[in-house]
């Protein structure tokens, strides 16, 4: 835990200046994309007996999206520091377990980016809501956004990131296989392996077919917990064979 703690804040010190400047850059770009919204949505008159916000559709729909493509870029950049000559002489010569070097730029790439995403975009819509709110425009009705007053189903939330989740682990692995451009690359890969696979089960399809009608194989759906245990374990999974080729591509730039 110690060499682990040395490993993590040593990663801080060296990359701070990078992630406050993207840091920034991206809480300036929500913020301006959530008063763009407002001003599409909240500056026009609407009946305030609707009793709702009609900026927060609008605004759900851009934030998933973002994060959806941050999650991914983030996830290929946990190997940044592989990714040049200096950059590898200043990984290997550090005095560190591979493991912790590993963990110290997951956590910063993926949970925790994810979170401070999250506090962003709340932030973002609470600066729409204050500066709107203060103006008294009649006829409208302006409020913070949650999940529970715009009547989104949990499953739906959940759904959402377990896709999430799913996607950064392929991207980290992504990143270990490809030393630079890992984000492209890891999307041609997946486009790819997507096509293929629509391909088989298109095929898998028509086998299954009998007199025209399809046999369930299952008869009742899969429960939210029994799919965030599969994703959980498969995400797991595909985080491992990053950490082994993470590993493998140390070992072979010793040499």
């Amino acid at each position: 835990m110690q060499n682990f703690g040395l490993t993590f804040s040593k990663y801080l010190r060296e990359n701070s200046r990078q992630l406050l400047i993207k840091m920034l850059g991206l809480l300036a770009v929500l913020v301006v994309l959530a008063l763009w919204i407002g001003y599409a949505y909240n500056m026009d008159s609407y009946a305030y007996y609707m009793k709702y916000d009609l900026a927060h559709s609008t605004e759900l729909a851009f934030f998933a999206i973002i994060l959806l493509f941050l999650a991914m870029g983030g996830a290929s950049e946990v190997m940044a520091f592989m990714n040049t000559k200096e950059h590898r002489i200043s990984t290997l010569m550090t005095p560190s377990t591979q493991l912790s070097k590993f963990l110290s730029a997951w956590i910063i790439n993926v949970p925790v980016l994810v979170g401070v995403y999250m506090a962003f975009a709340y932030f973002a819509d609470f600066v729409r809501y204050a500066v709107y709110s203060s103006l008294d425009i009649p006829d409208t009705y302006v409020m913070p956004f949650s999940f529970k007053s715009n009547d989104i189903p949990s499953e739906v939330i959940q759904a959402y990131f377990m896709f999430v989740i799913f996607l950064q682990s392929l991207f980290v692995l992504g990143g270990t296989i490809w030393s630079s451009r890992a984000y492209i690359k890891t999307i041609i890969a997946l486009v790819a392996v997507g096509l293929l696979y629509s391909a088989l089960v298109s095929l898998g399809f028509n086998l299954t077919m009998s007199g025209g009608h399809y046999h369930r194989i299952f008869s009742d759906e899969p429960s939210l917990t029994a799919m965030w245990i599969a994703n959980i374990a498969v995400s797991l999974g595909i985080y491992v064979l990053a950490y082994f080729r993470f590993k493998e591509s140390e070992i072979i730039n010793r040499w």
